[in-house]
Formats: structure tokens, sequence, C-alpha cells
């Protein structure tokens, strides 16, 4: 087992248990009778980046000099990716009688968790990828870091709402992209 395939299966773990309490909520965010747009919109947002992030994560099999403080940093992420999942679907999503209220009582939580995972992330970028993707990768999660900061800033659900069907078209667009770009996708 090399060092990347342990580290891998820490995280893989949290991933795993965020995902989980995604599909645990699915048939409860969606009921025609319970729906809300803007909880809707960031259930898949997040969805969306959890899988992206889970695909992206494979950059960092070309990191050779592993130390504690870099696996402290990734763990922080995908704990910080978790605690968006417990947020945004809750384990008695069952119970919740209004998602419209329940996203008004997080959203600020939500917003404060994706602003630092993206902090983290560029951190992660710059730390620990190799030369030829590290400034790219750094200034994209520097970048992503601007619409929760936004988010966290305005009163305008409309604002917030554009930010949230942003964040998902851009999150699911990436994934696609990527799928294509290594063949994930086979396109004829």
């Amino acid at each position: 087992m090399t060092i990347f395939e342990y580290i891998t299966a820490s995280f893989t773990i949290l991933l795993g248990l965020a995902f989980a309490r995604l599909l645990h909520a699915i048939p409860y965010v969606f009921t025609k009778h319970n729906r809300d747009f803007l909880h809707a919109t960031l259930f898949l947002m997040t969805t969306f980046l959890l899988i992206f992030m889970w695909w992206v994560k494979w950059n960092f099999s070309s990191v050779q000099d592993w130390t504690y403080i870099k696996y402290f940093i990734l763990l922080v992420d995908f704990g910080l990716m978790f605690m968006m999942c417990d947020a945004i679907a809750p384990s008695n999503s069952e119970s919740i009688s209004s998602w419209s209220e329940h996203i008004q009582k997080v959203k600020n939580l939500f917003f404060i968790l994706l602003f630092l995972k993206f902090i983290i992330t560029a951190i992660e970028n710059i730390y620990m990828l190799q030369q030829d993707k590290k400034l790219l990768f750094g200034i994209g999660a520097i970048l992503l870091c601007l619409p929760p900061a936004i988010a966290l800033l305005t009163k305008s659900q409309k604002i917030i709402k554009i930010i949230s069907v942003f964040l998902a078209i851009l999150f699911f667009s990436m994934g696609l992209i990527g799928a294509i770009l290594t063949g994930g996708i086979v396109v004829q």
C-alpha cells in the first residue's frame, strides 16, 4: 500500500459519509409539498461539488513527500465538506417540515463552510501540488471564495439564489468537462 492509498482511505470514509447524508435526504428534499428552490439548488450544488472534489483529489497522487501537515490540511478540507453536507442534509431530514425554514437557519453556516472549504483548497493546491498545477488551481480556488463571500454579505434572496444556481451549474460543468478531458465520457 502506498502512502497516497493510505491517506485516500481516510478521506474516502469522510466523503462516503457525506455522500450518504445526501443520498438519505434525496426523497425528502424533492417532495412536491415541501420543496424549496434555494435549498434544492444548494443541495444539487453540494452534490456536484462532492463528486467533483472526490474526482480531482486524484491530483494529489503525485505528491511525493507527505507530511502530517499536508495530511491534516486535506482532512480539514474533507471535514468541511462533510459539515456542508450535514448542514444541507441533516441526519433528521425526514422530520424537517419546511426546507425553506431550514435553509434560512443554516444558510450562513453553509456559506461560511463553503468559503472556508475554498480557502483550504487554495492552500492545498498551492502548498501540495506540482508546479505546473499549483498556480492555476490555487487561483481558481481563491476565485471560488467570491460567491460564498457575496452570499454572506448580501441580504438579497435573489442574489443568493443566483449564486446557488451559478455554483450548481459551475460544479456540474467542471465535472462534465473533467470527465470528457480524461476520457471518462466518450463523445462521438
